[in-house]
């Protein structure tokens, strides 16, 4: 009578089969599972594993669903017992504390929950749109044309009456007559 080996124990003997560097034998000697039952498994690998990914990704879904059910549940304990008579005896701020860390775990668990998703790549691009095109560069960039002097160029600095040590020129001729 053939055995049945459970979607786990497929996964963990491709795993071990990857470990092994390929060796059917070796990894069939060492869970003591036949090598043509390891070789079929190795031909349907992609099949395999995606089955075992969705899997997981729905008992997560469902430990996260649980888990947000919990945190609501006793988020709703403690508002039960902020009473009037509790509010009047009780430190309210160790209230208030648990109740506010309590929602705000089961708010960061249903956006998890949103985006369960296996993670994606996010690609962020500057794009420039000057002389009525978009370019992936800024006009003063200079795809091969003469760039412009650095903002911090000389001429900028005499524009903003500025010597080159970044003081004002002219204050600085003020100040030494004051001083004279």
């Amino acid at each position: 009578m053939a055995r049945r080996y459970s979607l786990d124990a497929k996964v963990n003997a491709l795993n071990q089969l990857e470990d092994n560097g390929g060796d059917v034998l070796l990894t069939s000697q060492w869970l003591d599972i036949p090598a043509n039952t390891i070789r079929y498994w190795r031909e349907n690998e992609a099949a395999l594993r995606h089955s075992h990914r969705q899997r997981q990704q729905m008992q997560m879904t469902r430990l996260r669903a649980n888990l947000q059910l919990q945190m609501l549940e006793r988020a709703q304990t403690v508002l039960g017992l902020m009473n009037p008579e509790t509010l009047a005896g009780a430190p309210v701020n160790q209230l208030v504390s648990a109740l506010g860390s309590l929602v705000s775990h089961a708010l960061k668990l249903e956006e998890a929950n949103e985006h369960s998703d296996e993670p994606q790549e996010q690609t962020i691009r500057f794009e420039y749109y000057y002389g009525g095109q978009l370019h992936l560069a800024p006009p003063w960039a200079g795809g091969g044309e003469a760039q412009p002097d650095a903002l911090q160029g000389r001429r900028l600095r005499e524009a903003l009456g500025q010597n080159g040590t970044g003081q004002n020129a002219a204050a600085g001729k003020r100040a030494r007559r004051a001083d004279a």
